[in-house]
């Protein structure tokens, strides 16, 4: 009995052995129980997650993307006669901005968009800074809500021009051109004729600008609407012929502007500004570019 017990024994311990290996061997192959705790999981998002700051890819990429406004027009000319030198007056900034970045002002890569497209386009990080609107003062403090704007580099407004000595006072019965192509100012124009209790006013369509010009130089109108930037340029290439008529009827600004919450970015495009505009060098650069200087604000 003792030896069939101690046989026995040996026998058990085996099999103890051997089972406690199966139930390792078990656990070790078997797929994870599923928690009653979940783990920390990524949520999905449309926003892609930035590890560095706009300044840092900037410096990163070596090389800053700007938007600025188109330089062919869809329908192959732009009717707005300043348009072109707006837009070298852009360019030669987005180089001051690039050489304080990263010290070159050549390391700079140019996105043509159409202005309506600006704010949506420096929203979708597709650039780093955007520079081809004119931002209505009333409006900036509603656009500031979506992205970060620059302190001014240019100032102007809707405003009308008309026959050197002809007097348009009190605005009665007065025949106004403005230009189909490009911006529509009326709306402005609307606005403060309503302010200033005016029904007897009548505005007439025109194709370009300069054919708004003949009319105005012909008697056929009285005045042109239009923006101050527009009217300057024009002034100073028909000398003697055009004048404002009397002040802007709204007061507008030329900024840049860069995605919400990159104002460190931003902070460093109001620095080139101020250095620009102190050294006078802003006003140099305007004069290069054809952009009328009268528009161009001083420190």
């Amino acid at each position: 009995m003792r030896t069939g017990g101690k046989a026995s024994t040996r026998m058990r311990k085996p099999l103890l052995v051997a089972l406690a290996c199966g139930v390792v061997i078990a656990v070790a192959c078997a797929a994870p129980a599923p928690s009653s705790t979940p783990t920390a999981q990524l949520a999905p998002t449309n926003t892609p997650i930035r590890t560095a700051s706009k300044l840092q890819e900037i410096r990163a990429r070596d090389k800053l993307i700007v938007a600025v406004r188109q330089e062919q027009s869809p329908r192959g000319a732009f009717l707005d006669p300043v348009h072109p030198y707006t837009r070298n007056l852009e360019v030669a900034l987005s180089g001051a901005i690039a050489r304080k970045l990263l010290g070159d002002d050549n390391k700079v890569e140019f996105i043509s968009v159409p202005a309506r497209a600006l704010v949506s386009t420096v929203q979708g990080s597709q650039v780093d800074l955007g520079l081809a609107t004119i931002f209505d003062s009333p409006t900036t403090d509603a656009l500031k809500q979506q992205v970060e704007v620059s302190e001014p580099f240019a100032n102007g407004g809707v405003a009308l021009i008309a026959k050197s000595g002809d007097s348009v006072g009190g605005l009665k019965d007065l025949k106004l051109a403005y230009v189909t192509a490009g911006r529509d100012y009326r709306p402005e124009f609307d606005a403060f004729a309503r302010q200033q209790g005016l029904t007897t006013i009548r505005i007439e369509p025109f194709a370009s600008y300069e054919e708004a010009a003949t009319a105005l130089e012909r008697g056929q109108v009285q005045a042109v609407l239009g923006h101050t930037i527009t009217h300057a340029f024009y002034l100073d290439q028909h000398p003697a012929r055009f004048e404002l008529a009397g002040k802007p009827l709204t007061t507008e600004q030329f900024a840049i502007i860069a995605n919400k919450g990159e104002r460190e970015l931003l902070g460093i495009v109001n620095e080139v500004l101020q250095e620009l505009k102190a050294s006078g060098e802003l006003l140099r650069l305007a004069q290069l570019a054809g952009f009328p200087v009268e528009a161009i604000v001083l420190p």
